[in-house]
């Protein structure tokens, strides 16, 4: 509940003023079991004359408490929706900040249950259970006051059944909580699934597996079913409680009130006031399983909602952060990385590191240069372009851009003058026109379009029917592979970046195309600094150096003629590739 409080306490006025209005509704609502009583009493004594008189106070008093219920509505729960606007962006500007491998441990799904079904649990708990729950303590202690007033001896009969009602809520609040905690991870168990089957529902397809998919979440389906089952019927038991201990009460006030007014302890007016107060207070009890029902659940999601919060992001501005040099030359030294050790929210780790991605790598490029890398698959290639953009963090001292450590350059800095364009690029569900300017939003047409040159892809984007306007689906997936690909080289040149990083991005055309693409970028690259990783010689042949891995060692570097000449693993790539050149021939 703590998390909830900190959320409610930032909407004090607001909330302060919807409880005053509250307060002053409930303590209104007092006077008309009184006046009905009073009523009662002048008509016993014959002065029916005043029934008027009453007759217009009990409507006034209605009228009152109609118009201010607006107010409190409108302040409480406007209240309520404000916390899960605010709780919602800021979920959704800490999940920006975090590292890509906090996405590696946390499902998608889950994350999305977290921005959907939880805040819907904390809204509301924080509005209709806040307001049910002062509602219920402003009318408890205000009718408890006035019963007092009218028949101190009948009052703590009627309250007899209390103390068995506070044991009963106890207990069923606690399981309340740790039931919905599992319907929550129920669903967003099964949200993770529909997420990951429309992802890749063309590999579903492809390999006709519809039928298992449909039996998969409708397997998913039965555990949430069951999960609501086990969490319904215990807040169903609240009710049928509830009511059974206002019964109770009520044929304990009936026989002991009933004999003080036949008596004359009381009067018939004040029994009726009394009576009529303790109905009133069956609104409360019944309140009370309400509450504890939606405070519980704001609770079980809060508390899942603060455990992606309150992790730190990861990769982070050093506090002596400068700017991004001027020259971008790269120097590497003695760089051995292992991934960490794979984590989730909570901070659980696994017991294996394993080998590591890189080892011992070491390098200088002078800025402006191009450096090249190329090696065989999971040889650590992009590995270490990941660790120049910071998407992990290198071990201190081992990577520097223009003699500054890369951990000491300002992350915005850095993500703005070094561009990175990977293998399987993510394009947005927007028009090329918006998904090529994305680096630089104020880009003028012709700026789109001389990138878009750059990258070979003009001449397709104008051949479709709406040209730079064409909307994009997600993904990017009414795009090839290869025209992805390109899109995402021209959004990365359009930022004009200082150091370039193209990570295999040609893997997806023909050799002609990415001889195009190389061609055309070489004049683009003049003066910048660049990496071209990629598996074949043609795109990295002309670089300054080149580097040559395998698992995760860096064995070679020079340039093409002498890595050539020495008979390496380089050599005896080329051959194979002027092989499979020939026989495509």
């Amino acid at each position: 509940m703590r998390g909830i409080l900190r959320w409610l306490w930032r909407h004090r006025w607001r909330i302060g003023a919807g409880l005053i209005v509250l307060l002053v509704i409930d303590a209104v609502q007092m006077v008309l079991p009184w006046l009905v009583g009073r009523a009662i009493d002048d008509f016993a004594r014959g002065h029916q004359d005043q029934a008027g008189r009453f007759a217009a106070l009990i409507l006034v008093t209605g009228l009152v408490m109609a118009s201010l219920r607006f107010f409190w509505r409108y302040l409480l729960i406007g209240a309520a929706r404000r916390i899960r606007r605010d709780l919602r962006s800021h979920i959704y500007a800490h999940l920006l900040r975090l590292e890509p491998a906090f996405y590696d441990a946390k499902p998608t799904g889950e994350l999305m249950a977290l921005a959907t079904n939880d805040i819907d649990a904390v809204t509301q708990a924080c509005g209709f259970g806040m307001l049910a729950l002062f509602d219920a303590l402003f009318l408890v202690a205000f009718t408890i006051v006035a019963m007092s007033l009218i028949a101190p001896e009948l009052l703590f009969q009627a309250l007899a059944p209390l103390p068995v009602l506070a044991a009963f809520v106890v207990i069923a609040g606690r399981r309340i909580h740790g039931r919905f905690e599992v319907v929550q991870e129920r669903f967003a168990g099964l949200t993770e699934r529909v997420r990951e089957a429309i992802a890749g529902v063309r590999v579903v397809k492809g390999f006709a597996r519809e039928r298992e998919f449909a039996a998969d979440f409708a397997v998913g389906s039965k555990d949430y079913l069951r999960a609501n089952f086990s969490l319904i019927r215990l807040s169903a038991s609240f009710d049928p409680v509830i009511a059974a201990l206002s019964g109770v009460a009520t044929v304990i006030v009936l026989w002991s009130g009933g004999r003080l007014a036949i008596d004359g302890t009381i009067t018939i007016g004040g029994f009726v006031a009394f009576t009529t107060y303790l109905g009133m207070l069956t609104w409360p009890m019944m309140a009370i399983g309400w509450v504890i029902n939606l405070l519980q659940r704001g609770s079980a999601s809060m508390k899942r909602i603060e455990q992606v919060l309150d992790r730190a992001p990861g990769i982070v501005d050093a506090p002596d952060a400068v700017s991004f040099p001027r020259e971008a030359g790269i120097a590497c030294t003695a760089l051995t990385f292992r991934y960490p050790q794979r984590r989730d929210v909570t901070g659980v780790h696994s017991s294996d590191e394993g080998r590591p991605a890189l080892a011992g790598c070491a390098f200088d490029l002078n800025p402006g240069a191009t450096l090249g890398i190329i090696g065989l698959t999971g040889s650590g290639k992009t590995t270490l372009a990941h660790l120049l953009l910071r998407l992990v963090d290198p071990p201190p001292g081992t990577l520097s851009i223009g003699g500054v450590d890369v951990r000491r350059i300002r992350l915005d800095e850095l993500r703005r003058h070094a561009a990175l364009v990977p293998q399987d690029p993510f394009l947005f569900a927007l028009s090329i026109r918006d998904n090529i300017r994305f680096a630089r939003p104020e880009a003028t047409q012709d700026e789109v379009e001389r990138a878009a040159r750059l990258a070979c892809i003009h001449d397709e984007i104008v051949g479709f029917p709406q040209g730079y306007d064409a909307m994009l689906g997600e993904r990017g997936v009414t795009l090839s592979g290869g025209q992805r690909q390109r899109v995402a080289i021209a959004r990365a040149v359009i930022g004009d970046p200082r150091l370039l990083v193209l990570d295999d991005c040609l893997s997806a055309v023909d050799a002609a195309t990415e001889a195009a693409v190389i061609a055309n970028l070489h004049g683009f690259l003049h003066e910048r600094t660049a990496v071209v990783i990629s598996h074949r010689i043609a795109a990295v042949q002309a670089s300054d150096l080149i580097l040559v891995f395998s698992h995760g060692t860096m064995v070679e570097q020079g340039v093409h003629v002498g890595l050539l000449a020495s008979g390496g693993l380089y050599a005896r790539l080329a051959d194979l590739q002027r092989a499979e050149e020939a026989i495509g021939s």
